[in-house]
């Protein structure tokens, strides 16, 4: 008897073993339900900007990549501007959201399909995006050419697409890119 329930113990294990490390009450960013999707896709789909995994491989969405891109390259370009070598690099930015990689894909619901690398670049382009969309709002931040100013038709809807329930990014990434950044900026 003591072995057969070593062996259904041991088989337990090992199933338990193959869970997500996350469990369903830990996951912060949840995929909003179809039914509730399909009654208003416009309340709960972006329409210009997608933020995090979940959009990521919409096609009609890609045409903002160009947008975020140039806030990226924005973000990058400030600490330099300012410091000069004493700022974050890009390469020092992606070590740190490798390290984080792992707690940033538990915050997900659904499995995320992308490789290591796409989901640390997504993670990379679309944080610097809101960090920088926000910092260009702030009265402490220097005077800076807006790159979507040049699209303003965009501009209420990426406003719109940034408080989407599931078109989002784990918040301490959000924080921590912008305690590294205005670390080199302010001090």
């Amino acid at each position: 008897m003591a072995a057969e329930t070593k062996i259904v113990e041991t088989s337990i294990q090992q199933k338990l073993s193959w869970l997500p490390k996350s469990k369903g009450k830990d996951y912060r960013v949840f995929k909003v339900p179809e039914h509730l999707r399909k009654v208003n896709r416009e309340c709960y789909e972006p329409s210009v900007v997608s933020i995090g995994p979940i959009y990521y491989k919409k096609k009609s969405l890609k045409c903002s990549q160009e947008l975020k891109l140039r806030h990226l390259e924005s973000f990058l370009e400030l600490g330099d501007r300012i410091h000069g070598d004493g700022a974050y690099s890009l390469g020092d930015f992606i070590d740190f959201l490798k390290r984080l990689e792992g707690d940033a894909r538990s915050f997900y619901e659904d499995n995320i399909s992308l490789s290591s690398n796409e989901f640390v670049e997504m993670l990379m382009v679309d944080a610097a995006f809101i960090i920088y969309h926000i910092m260009l709002r702030s009265p402490r931040f220097p005077p800076r050419e807006d790159p979507m100013e040049k699209m303003m038709a965009w501009a209420g809807k990426v406003e719109q697409d940034l408080f989407l329930a599931d078109n989002q990014l784990p918040f301490f990434l959000l924080n921590d890119l912008y305690l590294m950044r205005s670390h080199s900026y302010f001090l």
